[in-house]
């Protein structure tokens, strides 16, 4: 069992630990026709665009949970609105979805991402899963601690990160990390915590 920096070939995984986790942290396997199309949009993107703030943490040799983000969520957006998410629209022509999840899904596809003005002090960003077979152990602590020490190690000034409300149990996660709520939209919380004065 170890932490390593994410490479290409461990996609697949990523793909399978998305959906597994894409429900408020629950397996959404029934909630999507197509079982890749939350990855597409919240995991396989950080890979290309900056490995080095991709970590897996492997159980056998296979990741069983990964942190993935960028240390410029503005560089970040850009890129995403103008390389990845045109590709995504071509593979899911918008419909309405057949379940809440796909809904969300095709809504967010079909629109660019907004780049929030908390960026400026809290210029990184990352999502963090967990298969169940890793929850409960210290490694959700431990892969924060890795990118973290990371974004510190490239000077960076500030960390953030989205959580569903309805997720309660990520809630308390963070903020037992050290992370605080900067900012409330319907149904989500995001959460932020600066690096500049951290030893």
């Amino acid at each position: 069992m170890s932490i390593r920096q994410a490479q290409l070939t461990d996609l697949p995984y990523l793909y399978d630990i998305c959906l597994k986790t894409g429900l408020n942290g629950g397996d959404a396997t029934e909630a999507l026709r197509d079982p890749y199309m939350v990855g597409q949009y919240f995991a396989a993107p950080y890979l290309f665009f900056e490995p080095e703030a991709c970590f897996v943490y492997d159980i056998d040799n296979k990741p069983a949970g990964y942190i993935i983000g960028t240390s410029d969520t503005r560089a970040f957006n850009d890129w995403f609105n103008a390389q990845w998410i045109p590709q995504l629209r071509q593979k899911y022509p918008y419909c309405a979805g057949q379940s809440a999840l796909e809904h969300f899904l095709y809504d967010i596809i079909h629109q660019d991402v907004i780049t929030s003005d908390f960026t400026d002090q809290y210029p990184s960003h990352l999502h963090i899963d967990l298969l169940p077979s890793c929850q409960g152990r210290g490694v959700g602590k431990q892969l924060i601690e890795k990118y973290i020490e990371t974004m510190k190690a490239q000077q960076v000034s500030g960390v953030h990160l989205g959580v569903s409300l309805e997720n309660e149990r990520a809630c308390r996660f963070y903020e037992k990390l050290g992370f605080h709520e900067i900012e409330r939209t319907d149904g989500a919380s995001f959460m932020g915590m600066d690096l500049r004065h951290q030893g």
